[in-house]
């Protein structure tokens, strides 16, 4: 299946995660692009699947990925508990789990 991972950041860790789902995807056998929301342009009705995503600490997620977000899907990742303590902290074990996610996702997607 073919896709793109689309994403906001603003100092990096989410921009690490979208890089860390794309390549779990890319492992699962799948054809992905990872975008950031500025270069993402309009959605693209060929692709078969889009993952989104960006901060979701307080204030939330910012404007523009709310935006593109509401021009293709709306989506959560079941069980998910943001882990950061700090501002702008991503904790390594995040990217791992986030490669992870990519995987199962793009084995959901292949059986479909």
């Amino acid at each position: 299946m073919k896709g793109v991972v689309v994403y906001q950041s603003w100092w990096g860790s989410c921009k690490r995660i979208a890089e860390a789902i794309t390549r779990g995807l890319i492992e699962a056998g799948h054809e992905v692009q990872v975008l950031a929301v500025e270069e993402a342009g309009k959605p693209d009705p060929s692709l078969d699947f889009t993952v989104i995503g960006g901060a979701t600490r307080w204030p939330g997620a910012r404007p523009k990925i709310k935006r593109y977000a509401k021009k293709v899907i709306k989506a959560g990742m079941e069980g998910y508990e943001p882990p950061g303590k700090e501002r702008g902290t991503l904790p390594e074990t995040e990217v791992a789990r986030a490669e992870e996610f990519g995987r199962e996702l793009g084995a959901k997607l292949r059986s479909q």
